[in-house]
């Protein structure tokens, strides 16, 4: 696949403007709330319940990764939610639960920009 639609598809709260907070900063000064992250701003607990919908939506994507191309088996993958859990702990730098979204967006690009055939 090309980057720029992977970076598209994969696209989390992180990505936008807001960072995923709910504020975006602008360039004369000044912020304004994000219209798609709102509550992000108001509620930590809303935020962090977002990152783990978005964190639990790519891990399912990564399980569903052998299905995709069965002429190629590759056993290196994850085959349950702790072995990508374990995978991503061991590979990546993760502190936050920002970085584990993060980690796993990034091997989920990964994988789609160099192992997925191109379309």
């Amino acid at each position: 696949m090309k980057e720029k639609t992977v970076m598209m598809i994969t696209s989390s709260m992180l990505d936008c403007e807001c960072k995923g907070n709910g504020y975006v900063f602008l360039e004369k000064g000044g912020m304004i709330r994000c219209p798609i992250h709102h509550a992000c701003a108001s509620s930590e607990e809303y935020r962090l319940e977002m990152l783990r919908l978005e964190y639990q939506n790519l891990r399912k994507f990564v399980l569903q990764i052998p299905k995709m191309d069965t002429s190629f088996i590759d056993l290196s993958l994850p085959t349950t939610a702790k072995d990508v859990d374990r995978y991503i702990e061991e590979t990546y730098d993760v502190l936050s639960p920002e970085s584990w979204v993060q980690a796993l967006q990034h091997f989920v690009r990964d994988y789609l920009i160099n192992h997925h055939p191109q379309s």
